[in-house]
């Protein structure tokens, strides 16, 4: 388990981070926004107040916005990609501890091992929760002012002025998703290597109770 988290680990991070790339290549999307509407403005005054090359450069601003808008629309995607990711790996930490913590307490107490195991597990559960929790609000936060930055036409008031707190929380985001899922990772080696112990404990306490059961005599 504590592999295949690693593995999935880095490529949820691996995918933020490309779509953090992303993002800074799109370029300026609320400026080639509003040339456009502007121009766009401007072709629908009478013809005798009407720059002659308004529609040539209105044809222009389209082209240029379309490029813009396909790279922001890429950018979105993958995003949203790789927010199901990381609260996919995330959600996958949360259960392993829920099992396992419950796995350890049942196994020490049947078996009569050290309580400190239970404890243990149970601590390290308690380290693991708040950094699934808190990376997972993280991406919906993101997301949000992504979608706010995203959408002018909804949020006129709003969209510009979020662009630039959206690619700083981009960059706190990514950064603190991936250390988090990084000491995820760690904690679930940990709890791997106690639970290895547990059952190693195991074995030996039900090989003495086969060597110490008394033979039945023969007829």
């Amino acid at each position: 388990m504590a592999g295949f988290f690693r593995i999935i680990s880095i490529a949820a991070a691996s995918l933020l981070a490309l779509n953090l790339l992303l993002g800074l290549r799109i370029g300026d999307y609320h400026g080639d926004y509003e040339s456009l509407h502007a121009l766009a403005e401007e072709s629908r005054q009478p013809l005798a107040r009407r720059n002659p090359q308004s529609e040539e450069k209105l044809a222009a601003q389209m082209a240029v916005w379309d490029a813009t808008r396909s790279r922001a629309s890429f950018h979105i995607l993958i995003g949203m990609l790789g927010t199901l990711g990381c609260v996919a790996v995330c959600s996958i930490g949360v259960t392993y501890f829920v099992g396992t913590s419950r796995w350890c307490k049942e196994v020490t107490e049947a078996y009569g091992l050290d309580p400190q195991w239970a404890i243990r597990s149970a601590a390290l559960k308690r380290q693991a929760f708040p950094l699934a929790i808190s990376s997972m609000v993280a991406m919906m936060v993101l997301v949000a002012m992504g979608g706010v930055a995203a959408s002018p036409d909804n949020f006129p008031q709003w969209s510009a002025a979020m662009a630039t707190p959206h690619s700083i929380a981009a960059f706190l985001t990514v950064g603190f998703v991936a250390l988090a899922l990084f000491r995820q990772a760690t904690l679930i080696q940990e709890n791997y290597q106690m639970i290895e112990a547990i059952t190693a404990a195991v074995s030996a306490i039900r090989d003495d109770s086969h060597f110490a059961a008394p033979q039945e005599p023969a007829e």
